[in-house]
């Protein structure tokens, strides 16, 4: 066969020719395998003259030069000399360097081209691509910023590297293409009148199956699926909740599960021993729930314009209420950060002890665990916040290092809010990271694949799941005016967009094009696929069932019982050495679920505040497995 001139070579490369559309005939795998040499590099900082100095670093593939290549510059066009001496700055970047010859191949490529004559170089920094033509040993000539190669890769250059490590130590990689999963049934469970708040999918009676909350200023509904047959109420729970914000918790220490709602005025507790009512006098945006001791017992956080307040149930059935972090003389902290929105309650620095976090549009307040239901007197984070109007934010662990980010949903626009805590990867993060590391955050959507560019503006939340049972953490978003979006996690936080799973793509329900109040993804029928509840603008309660007929959906699903500590706590899962991510679990109200597409073993890790940090190995076979995390 002939071989392929260098600009031939480029055009196969850059198939499918569309802004960062993922090329799976030509992947970071495919990238890694072919490439002779693979360098870690620092660029800059740029010189006034433009010239780019380069120090060498860790050589991953192949032999390490004696010295650092340099870049050559001089037939570089203009406009992209100047990218790449902007992209640099007056830092140094990390970069990494692949050169070798490359080829297009895979099933659609016919077995492949002949590679082409000479070697080429592609360099990533800072996001970036740019293609060189190697002028002799060690040199390298610049030729032009390539956004082709965003189609093999879009990501941060700190996930790349990550990515090929694990390509060059895994013994079969994978970094997916596509989603791989399809909705099945799709069906309407009811229409319910009045403004919806939320929907919480939760296990009321501690046996694994999912009942939806249906948070309704109307009257809360209760929906718990089998055999993909609505039923009402079924576990029995009666309340008269009509909440605006609601949490579930075991608030009276008796192993049950407990409803906090709050209607606008009134915070009620329904429990499964008695009812409790407290008037608050706080403007309340959200409900959450703190464990307070290691029997089950749980405090109930409410979310505030200032100072968050913690309401706990006495052993008279009384609601007591104080503020969780005692206020300081003088303006609050975060007084000038814009809107407040709903806290988060979360371990974010990795040392096994909640923290909390609340966003505001122009920043955020930390609260960081000093343990059980203590909390320091706060830091005030600029930056990290939601921008203006509604939003809705969670958390996810999406480039798997253990520990946890945050993505907003948000009308001005999503958000991808990467924890930095800790510097670099941990085998083992509960080993690892101490109490003394400063809570760190970085913006990353325009580093997120196709996230970046596909997410829209008029978020009003979402939730982070495992959408094809493959062990990543994807992200579900919910729009106020239009049909919702999943994003598939091809690893280290880089995303693919879900076109089998759009509805508005695939035309699986076109009024949901109109918009959402609430939504949720969960396995709402118990066989180990997740299905997507959506509630619309006009009320209706849909239910899009994971298509599993083909083959076992295989999964392990992680959770604290009732009747022990209520939470939140941090569970990672890995496979082999591949980590599978960091979930932030609340006994009977949020789950850790880790998908596999193979039999096997998978290991656990968790550690209880102030207890020694714990492994177990479970084995999944055939079918899902649930496992309760215990002390």
């Amino acid at each position: 066969m002939k071989k392929l001139c260098t600009a031939a070579l480029l055009a196969a490369l850059a198939a499918p020719a569309a802004l960062a559309l993922i090329n799976p005939n030509f992947t970071p795998i495919h990238l890694v395998e072919q490439s002779e040499r693979v360098l870690v590099l620092k660029l800059g900082p740029a010189t006034a003259k433009g010239e780019i100095p380069v120090a060498l670093g860790e050589c991953l593939k192949g032999k390490k030069p004696e010295k650092a290549p340099t870049l050559d510059l001089s037939k570089t066009p203009k406009p992209q000399a100047e990218a790449l001496a902007r992209i640099v700055g007056n830092r140094q970047a990390p970069a990494l360097l692949f050169s070798g010859q490359f080829r297009n191949e895979g099933p659609d490529a016919g077995g492949g081209e002949e590679p082409a004559e000479g070697t080429v170089g592609f360099l990533h920094v800072q996001g970036a691509w740019f293609r060189l033509f190697s002028r002799e040993p060690g040199a390298w000539l610049v030729d032009v910023l390539d956004e082709h190669m965003q189609n093999c890769w879009a990501g941060g250059t700190d996930m790349l590297e990550r990515a090929v490590r694990y390509v060059l130590t895994d013994p079969a990689p994978s970094l997916p293409c596509r989603t791989g999963a399809s909705w099945g049934e799709i069906k309407k469970i009811a229409t319910i009148e009045g403004k919806i708040h939320g929907v919480i999918p939760v296990d009321i009676m501690g046996d694994g199956a999912i009942t939806l909350h249906i948070l309704c200023e109307s009257g809360d509904r209760l929906f718990t699926l089998r055999d993909q047959k609505a039923l009402e109420n079924a576990g029995g729970v009666r309340h008269s909740a009509k909440s605006r914000a609601a949490a579930w918790g075991d608030f009276d220490g008796d192993g049950r599960l407990d409803v906090a709602s709050w209607d606008g005025e009134t915070l009620s507790v329904w429990s499964q021993s008695g009812h409790a009512v407290k008037k608050l006098q706080a403007d309340c945006l959200a409900l959450g729930t703190l464990g307070l001791d290691g029997k089950g017992r749980a405090g109930i956080v409410v979310s505030t314009q200032s100072y968050p307040l913690l309401v706990t149930l006495d052993k008279g059935g009384a609601l007591e209420a104080d503020y969780l972090i005692p206020p300081v003389a003088g303006k609050f902290i975060g007084s000038d950060l814009g809107a407040a929105r709903p806290c988060l309650i979360a371990d974010f620095d990795g040392d096994a002890v909640p923290d909390l976090l609340q966003p505001f549009a122009k920043g955020s307040v930390f609260y960081k665990g000093m343990g059980l239901a203590r909390f320091d007197g706060g830091t005030r984070i600029e930056g990290l916040g939601t921008g203006e109007g509604d939003a809705g934010a969670f958390v996810g662990d999406f480039d798997a290092d253990g520990l946890l980010d945050i993505f907003v949903a948000a009308d001005e626009r999503c958000l991808l809010w990467h924890n930095r805590t800790g510097g670099n990867e941990a085998e083992d993060p509960s080993q690892s990271r101490t109490r003394t590391r400063t809570i760190e955050f970085e913006e990353t959507l325009g580093l997120a694949g196709e996230a970046a560019y596909i997410s829209k503006p008029c978020g009003i939340g979402g939730t982070t799941g495992d959408v094809n049972n493959d062990g990543r953490q994807d992200i579900f978003i919910l729009y106020s005016n239009r049909a919702p979006h999943i994003f598939f996690n091809r690893g280290f936080r880089s995303f693919g967009h879900s076109h089998m799973l759009d509805t508005d793509e695939r035309s699986l329900l076109d009024a949901a094009r109109g918009g959402q109040q609430a939504g949720c993804l969960a396995d709402l029928d118990g066989d180990g696929g997740q299905d997507m509840a959506l509630v619309l603008q006009n009320g209706e309660l849909w239910v899009l069932f994971r298509d599993t007929q083909d083959a076992p959906a295989l999964c392990l699903r992680a959770a604290l019982p009732l009747g022990g500590y209520a939470g939140p706590l941090t569970v990672t899962g890995w496979s082999d050495k591949r980590c599978l991510g960091a979930w932030n679990l609340v006994a009977g109200v949020s789950e850790a679920f880790f998908g596999q597409y193979e039999p096997g073993p998978m290991k656990l890790r968790w550690q209880f505040p102030g207890a020694k940090p714990q492994e177990k190995q479970i084995v999944v076979e055939e079918k899902p497995v649930r496992f309760l995390l215990k002390p």
